[in-house]
């Protein structure tokens, strides 16, 4: 329940992640994105964990599959998707783990198609995705 209800804020929250310009405009902030992610994702993922402990080993493995996809040029939600698709599926043996994930998801999914709706440069992805990596470590820790 904890973890849906987590998945749920972080959906809620997603809309902060712009800033309004002087015209009315909204406009991705890259830093408001990190601060949406490093509020939610790390209780995400500890609230995952101790829902089953056994979640670790996935989530890490996780987190290692998109420090490898922000690496990559083709930074779309389905590369992301097929990004996490590679990990040992084997590993994920619980809703909680995958709730965890499919917020992660979301919320890149949220974030990508900001930045192309406004065609900035994709190193704001780039920021956003090694945050993304960061807090499921912090989460595991």
């Amino acid at each position: 329940m904890k973890t849906k209800l987590i998945f749920l804020a972080s959906i809620l929250t997603l809309n902060t992640q712009c800033t309004t310009t002087s015209t009315g405009a909204k406009v991705f902030d890259a830093a408001e994105a990190v601060t949406v992610i490093n509020f939610t994702v790390p209780y995400a993922v500890r609230l995952g964990i101790a829902k089953d402990p056994g979640a670790t080993k996935y989530l890490s493995a996780v987190a290692v599959a998109i420090d490898t996809f922000a690496t990559g040029t083709a930074l779309t939600p389905a590369a992301f998707e097929a990004s996490l698709d590679s990990v040992d599926a084997s590993l994920l043996r619980s809703d909680a783990a995958r709730t965890v994930v499919t917020a992660v998801t979301t919320m890149y999914t949220t974030f990508y198609l900001k930045v192309v709706e406004q065609k900035l440069d994709q190193e704001n992805l780039t920021t956003v995705l090694q945050t993304l990596s960061a807090d499921i470590k912090k989460g595991i820790n």
